[in-house]
């Protein structure tokens, strides 16, 4: 078996764990995340912070990201523009309305402003580092 293999056996058997425990969480994962996060970010109130909105069992920041609007923070959602090519951010607010990507993403509308982020989160399973 080759590294590509083992790393795909390794994915699948995350997403299994993953779709195991978002079956029994009552909500309670996002807001641990939450508090974790909040208690050890340190970084200013005026930084952008990029965030995602969950498929199928990824954890659901969304109160996460509301939490850190509410510190002062400008969110961003990533935009998948083309397979390969780098991210764009673009400016989101719990409950603007959300785009439906060709990746199965959901992302702020495209007139939101594109920026970097300082800080980013993301639902990474089994990932490793890429050529990017």
């Amino acid at each position: 078996m080759d590294l590509t293999e083992l790393k795909q056996q390794a994915r699948a058997a995350a997403t299994r764990r993953r779709r195991a425990a978002a079956e029994i969480d009552d909500g309670s994962a996002a807001s641990a995340v939450g508090d974790l996060l909040l208690e050890t970010l340190d970084v200013d109130p005026s930084a952008v912070a990029s965030g995602y909105i969950p498929i199928g069992s990824e954890l659901d920041v969304r109160s996460v990201l509301g939490r850190l609007r509410r510190r002062g923070h400008t969110i961003v959602l990533p935009s998948v523009r083309e397979k390969g090519h780098p991210l764009v951010f673009r400016e989101w607010v719990l409950g603007d309305p959300l785009v439906r990507e060709p990746f199965g993403s959901s992302t702020a509308t495209a007139t939101g402003w594109a920026t970097a982020a300082a800080s980013t989160t993301g639902p990474w399973i089994g990932f490793g580092l890429g050529r990017r």
